[in-house]
């Protein structure tokens, strides 16, 4: 899991990388609100933990934008802010969990597990763009409704693209979420296995764009404008 720490406390914020990565998650951590929508637009996250007091953006306004922008991924509130009706207000913005400040490491983790597990099993769900389906959970990519058969870091790669429709997605990231397949894994490799998926998706009539020396971005199909 790779996680987004936005939290202006230097103290609070090291404790949080350190107790976290020796949970084996990935952790990166900002200390501001512009710092945090930068990172969120140039990265994928499974979770953003979130302390409403940034020095620059208060975090509901942050919280706000993104829902806003179709962000989905599970955000935890972390603040000092113990009102009810902050907690309320929170969670009506689109918060998935709300905890006060100060907080038990273990309750955190806790908060933590239930909200990756709830993202998991969202996420095991049917893609669908054209002609193509894929099938997140038990990984398997049908085109017209026959598989088309694709490795698992090809369908790895093509599971966060297709999340990122039209969207920017950078060598680095694509790096670390193929690590499970393959933990030497560089930039020629990811373009190895970019070039193989877009061979595979010619069928579909899907293609994916290089953005030179920045990543790559799976193309929306183009529609039939003459088709009601």
């Amino acid at each position: 899991m790779k996680i987004l720490i936005a939290e202006d406390d230097a103290l609070l914020g090291e404790s949080l990388v350190h107790s976290i990565t020796r949970h084996g998650h990935m952790v990166d951590w900002v200390s501001t609100g512009s710092e945090a929508k930068g990172a969120l637009a140039d990265q994928i996250y499974d979770l953003l933990i979130l302390d409403l007091g940034l020095p620059d953006i208060d975090g509901t306004t942050l919280l706000k934008d993104l829902r806003s922008k179709g962000f989905a991924l599970p955000v935890l509130i972390l603040t000092a802010r113990d009102g009810i009706e902050h907690k309320i207000g929170g969670l009506e913005l689109g918060a998935n969990d709300y905890l006060t400040k100060p907080f038990d490491f273990r309750e955190l983790y806790a908060r933590m597990k239930s909200l990756m597990r709830l993202q998991a099993w969202s996420n095991s769900s049917e893609i669908a763009i054209g002609r193509l389906r894929f099938d997140t959970g038990e990984r398997v990519a049908t085109l017209d409704g026959k598989i088309l058969p694709m490795t698992p870091k090809e369908l790895s790669a093509f599971e966060i693209l297709s999340k990122n429709l039209d969207r920017l997605v950078s060598k680095s990231e694509l790096i670390d979420r193929l690590k499970d397949w393959d933990a030497e894994l560089s930039e020629n490799g990811v373009e190895t296995v970019i070039h193989r998926l877009r061979q595979k998706l010619k069928a579909a009539d899907l293609s994916i764009k290089t953005v030179r020396g920045f990543g790559y971005t799976l193309e929306k199909p183009h529609e039939n404008v003459d088709s009601f």
